[in-house]
């Protein structure tokens, strides 16, 4: 599979960046005449029940919305999941997943990809924020630049 990585915040573009040095992830160029640009997010959660809010109310409520949306809950044993199942409930471009067993970041980046059907690729950290553009960003991103391989919004480090 060939996948154009988009990553968001500092979690996303090291987590981008990892995979595509690590795992040989192809980039490939979107031709915009052959192909619709798609953009798919993937939240990944271990028990973040009480930040849950941070990452999905921004992934659901985009300027403009992605197209898929795929949350992988890795086996929590807190309330997340129901958080989440009540959270999208009714959005037709939400895939909810909860791991029997605990997998791991790395391993559920992999199973996203392996599920992913379009162009570019988010990754969001269950426990981060976002802003409400990230799609809009990277639809004009492409739009002006279509080599572009990642884009990441501003960020920022706290210490």
């Amino acid at each position: 599979m060939n996948f154009t990585i988009v990553g968001a915040g500092y979690v996303g573009l090291s987590l981008a960046v990892l995979i595509s040095q690590n795992f040989k992830v192809n980039l490939i160029d979107i031709d915009k005449k052959k192909v619709r640009f798609l953009i798919y997010c993937i939240i990944i959660n271990f028990n973040k029940s009480s930040f849950l809010h941070r990452s999905v109310i921004p992934a659901l409520n985009q300027t403009q919305p992605f197209d898929e949306i795929l949350i992988l809950d890795d086996a929590s044993t807190d309330d997340s999941f129901s958080k989440l199942k009540s959270m999208t409930a009714m959005r037709g471009n939400v895939q909810l997943i909860k791991n029997e067993t605990n997998l791991g970041v790395m391993s559920n980046l992999l199973k996203g990809l392996g599920l992913s059907t379009s162009d570019f690729v988010l990754f969001m950290g269950s426990d981060d924020t976002y802003s409400m553009k990230i799609v809009e960003n990277a639809k004009k991103a492409n739009d002006d630049k279509p080599e572009i391989k990642m884009v990441t919004e501003k960020v920022v480090v706290n210490r």
